[in-house]
């Protein structure tokens, strides 16, 4: 008797875990294709030139500084605090040079995130319908996919949601 609840109970088991659909959908393919993604990307770009053009400023002037100590180290007659000072500005300027690259790396990391959340979102939303709509009990994004048994594509069906 308990062998066969046990078969009953794999059977049915099985049954279920066929039942369900499963569906793949391309998330790099819809964010490409979304209208916003393009204002999304100037945004980011005018940011990127402006972080730029700061790092070039602070760029030369660790270059003065770094010409200023090497012309003064090279110079016998130069008093020693003076040689400290001049390589402890350059330092400085070195550090404070990639501070500011660190810094920005991270901030524009955070914006772009920030500005590509409602896309993200609106993405999430849309494939959330099409899986409901459809009946697929699981969507997975095919970028990572290594291996998965056969599944529909509803890319498609998820851009005609988003409308386009």
């Amino acid at each position: 008797m308990r062998m066969l609840l046990l078969a009953f109970g794999l059977f049915s088991l099985a049954s279920v875990a066929s039942a369900q659909k499963i569906a793949h959908v391309n998330t790099d393919s819809l964010l490409a294709d979304m209208a916003e993604r393009d204002s999304v990307q100037i945004k980011l770009e005018t940011k990127q030139k402006f972080y730029e053009s700061e790092y070039e400023l602070l760029s030369k002037d660790f270059e003065r500084a770094q010409a200023e100590f090497e012309q003064i180290d090279k110079n016998p007659q130069a008093p020693p605090s003076i040689k400290e000072l001049k390589r402890k500005k350059m330092q400085d300027l070195y550090n404070n040079l990639t501070q500011f690259q660190q810094r920005a790396q991270q901030e524009m990391q955070d914006y772009e995130v920030e500005l590509l959340q409602p896309l993200i979102d609106d993405m999430k939303k849309a494939i959330e319908e099409v899986a409901k709509e459809k009946g697929y009990s699981y969507v997975i994004n095919d970028q990572f996919l290594l291996y998965s048994p056969p599944s529909d594509d509803i890319t498609q069906l998820v851009k005609k949601k988003l409308g386009f």
